[in-house]
């Protein structure tokens, strides 16, 4: 689902949404200027009435998740 979104493999660890429901994606990259600088995106778990579903941030696009069961957490 997340190289859907991203069009690239991302691994994701067994506990990437157990305290919250979003995971930084993070990789290195040059800017304009030349220095380099780790370009951030945020993907959210989210709770939807058709079910779990994928989105990052800042983007319309989501991908279902089928075959997961997810549900909304306490906020502190």
């Amino acid at each position: 689902a997340v190289r859907e979104l991203r069009g690239k493999v991302v691994a994701l660890t067994a506990d990437s949404f157990t305290e919250n429901d979003s995971v930084v994606l993070s990789t290195v990259g040059q800017s304009a200027s030349g220095r380099m600088m780790p370009p951030t995106e945020m993907l959210r778990l989210q709770l939807a009435s058709q079910g779990c579903q994928l989105q990052l941030d800042g983007r319309d696009r989501v991908v279902a998740l089928p075959h997961c069961t997810c549900r909304a957490i306490a906020r502190k």
